[in-house]
């Protein structure tokens, strides 16, 4: 069992960043080491958590699925009627996005509201000292799933924890903070395009792009706060083409093990979409994402179009 104290003063691991940066291929890919605890999505359906649909049995799938069967990493969803029904029964990473909204209603702006708020700059940034509480829910919510899973370090994935980063720090700390980074232009564009958010227009765009604008220079000023030893940046590009060895960069930066069955279980390399999203993007919309977006571009380390 995990004691309060242990809770605390586990090394656990977050996985942050702005909007579509492939942040849920890495997790799941994180998530077949054996010695970490995730949320799937039957994961907090037993009452604990408001608004998620509670399912008797949830607790035993969940066990014994990832004890027998390995989640799939891909995120693909032709796979036809047998493999629709594996994703849908096999325990798989997912975001955990009603317990971490319980502990952070404000962090989630997947919402055109939401969006909008962050490209103005009205950030929903959590700090300890305005909410002293969230250092029991958060031990809490991460106790409970550390017990049930019989581990005792947890992998968590929601990008917009960025914005709860000073909390989680200050709860966690030993805890240690992945940024997935990706290229902004295509963030921008998937936001923009593909997210339920977006309307497909000028407009979209430009709120994608404030909103990424205005994360990255958050992110910027965490990874500064955080220092090196507990930050690490892992750029999409980079481990589409060498998986293994971005992952195996990652275990030796969280104090991992490497695993070499974990290894086998991974691709040699993914494909990119950054060019599928750039190909046929219009002028009028790439001006205005240079426009916005341009100095935390550079600042990050890509070029324009």
């Amino acid at each position: 069992m995990n004691s309060v104290a242990t809770t605390a003063a586990g090394r656990h691991i977050f996985i942050i960043g702005a909007s579509s940066t492939g942040s849920t291929v890495l997790y799941r890919f994180m998530a077949y080491h054996r010695d970490l605890a995730w949320f799937s999505q039957w994961s907090n359906r037993d009452w604990t958590i408001p608004g998620r649909i509670s399912f008797p049995l949830s607790r035993k799938i969940d066990r014994l699925g990832r004890r027998l069967v390995s989640h799939p990493w891909s995120k693909s969803t032709n796979v036809g009627p047998i493999g629709k029904v594996y994703q849908m029964v096999v325990p798989r990473p997912g975001d955990g996005g009603a317990a971490w909204a319980s502990v952070f209603p404000r962090i989630d702006p997947h919402d055109e509201d939401g969006l909008a708020r962050v490209a103005r700059g009205d950030l929903p940034i959590y700090r300890i000292e305005e909410a002293p509480q969230l250092r029991k829910q958060l031990i809490a919510l991460l106790q409970r799933a550390l017990e049930l899973q019989r581990k005792s370090r947890f992998l968590a994935k929601r990008p917009p924890l960025c914005f709860a980063v000073p909390v989680l720090a200050e709860v966690f700390p030993a805890a240690k903070f992945v940024h997935t980074l990706r290229d902004g232009k295509a963030c921008v564009v998937s936001r923009a395009f593909y997210s339920s958010a977006s309307a497909q227009g000028l407009q979209s765009v430009r709120l994608a792009a404030q909103e990424w604008h205005q994360t990255m220079r958050f992110i910027g000023k965490m990874e500064q706060d955080i220092g090196p030893d507990r930050w690490v940046n892992v750029r999409y590009e980079d481990y589409c083409t060498d998986v293994r060895g971005q992952v195996n960069r990652l275990l030796d930066f969280c104090e991992l093990p490497r695993d070499e069955g974990m290894l086998t279980a991974l691709p040699a390399e993914i494909r990119s979409t950054n060019s599928k999203r750039l190909r046929e993007i219009p002028d009028e919309f790439r001006r205005e994402i240079m426009a916005i977006a341009g100095e935390q571009l550079e600042a990050w380390g890509y070029a324009g179009f």
